[in-house]
């Protein structure tokens, strides 16, 4: 009885799960959209991706009733989940729509957590994001955009033309990062960044409520343009700087 109580788990358990892998054609991005759950990506050891994804059972409804889903839309392949209630149009839309015909997405309905891991090679754009979930990403070779809207983004060893990074309620934490274009942004939250400072690139970190504490490597020059309505500005090393009465403090 013991054994077939253990095997009826286990197949449970596998049947929840979602894998695939596959070559991502030249110019797609892969993108992963998540609602409730963490997304984890690392680099793929050869030229294929891969996706897998693991659903772990909330307060209301069955894991059985969410889909994971993957599509092909315009220059990306996407994969994405699929609540109950979804008005299904074969798209990867993360919302669903109400009776009055009003996207939304209501968490009473089912709360599964799906945790995604991906494995992308070289060379391929990414575009990640959760809707409540962290979302990591380590020695990703390619343009990076990483999105939370309730969690932490973190960004490690990556290397891009762009690297991006955004959350409305969450830390960014960047570490070396090599790229010509950064962008971190959030709402509630601290920002850090280390990594090269290119001659010709462009950071820009922002956040309404929070620090940001930026690396800058010895023996480089770079012109820095910081505001801020409610705070002090620092810096460890000698710098000349120019202030405006436009904020309290500049």
């Amino acid at each position: 009885m013991l054994t077939l109580a253990l095997y009826a788990v286990a197949a449970l358990t596998q049947g929840q799960d979602f894998s695939w892998s596959g070559a991502i054609p030249q110019g797609k991005t892969l993108t992963v959209k998540n609602i409730i759950g963490s997304i984890t990506v690392e680099a793929a050891s050869g030229r294929e991706a891969s996706v897998t994804a693991v659903k772990r059972r909330g307060d209301d409804g069955d894991p059985e009733d969410v889909e994971i889903r993957r599509v092909e839309e315009g220059d990306a392949i996407i994969f994405c989940v699929i609540y109950p209630n979804h008005d299904d149009d074969g798209d990867c839309d993360m919302n669903t729509r109400n009776r009055r015909g009003r996207r939304h997405w209501d968490g009473d309905q089912n709360d599964t957590e799906v945790n995604f891991t991906v494995r992308v090679p070289a060379g391929v754009p990414l575009s990640v994001g959760s809707v409540t979930g962290d979302v990591t990403a380590r020695g990703v070779r390619g343009d990076t955009d990483a999105r939370s809207v309730s969690g932490d983004v973190r960004l490690e060893d990556i290397e891009g033309k762009v690297v991006e990074a955004s959350s409305v309620s969450g830390n960014i934490e960047l570490e070396r990062i090599r790229a010509e274009e950064v962008g971190a942004e959030t709402v509630s939250g601290d920002v850090d960044f280390s990594g090269e400072i290119r001659p010709r690139g462009e950071y820009d970190l922002k956040t309404l409520s929070g620090d940001i504490v930026m690396l800058i490597p010895r023996g480089v020059g770079a012109e820095i343009t910081g505001s801020t309505f409610s705070g002090d500005f620092e810096s460890s090393f000698p710098i000349t700087t120019t202030s405006s009465s436009r904020f309290s403090k500049r």
